[in-house]
């Protein structure tokens, strides 16, 4: 990735400031260029949100062989953006809900299929 790149996105995601659409659309096509997403394949969640986002996409040679819709009550998806936690160690992320939440918790399970308890107490 060229330096002005890198330095422009280094600023505005620290910031919490939107990335201009052309810049995004860059750095996402040279991620998805790269030999791993060429040969294992890529998944865009949240991507593209309007049709001209998809319609660029496309223009650059970026179109997925299969797309999913998940379709969901907004107060579900609240729910679980707010009972989300994420296990710093594995990077895996787990639905934590408490005696509010609308949707039952999703517990961190060993290969075995046993609760891991090494998860759930940190």
């Amino acid at each position: 990735m060229s330096t002005l790149l890198f330095v422009y996105l280094t600023m505005r995601v620290r910031g919490r400031m939107c990335v201009c659409h052309r810049f995004f659309l860059e750095l996402l096509e040279r991620r998805l260029s790269e030999p791993d997403c060429q040969a294992k394949g890529w998944l865009l969640d949240g991507f593209p949100h309007t049709a001209a986002q998809a319609e660029a996409l496309r223009q650059r040679g970026l179109e997925p062989d299969k797309v999913v819709f998940l379709h969901a009550e907004n107060a579900i998806l609240v729910d679980r953006a707010r009972c989300r936690r994420i296990d710093i160690d594995t990077n895996k992320i787990y639905h934590m809900a408490d005696a509010n939440a609308l949707s039952p918790a999703i517990q961190p399970l060993t290969a075995a299929g046993t609760l891991d308890t090494q998860i759930t107490q940190r």
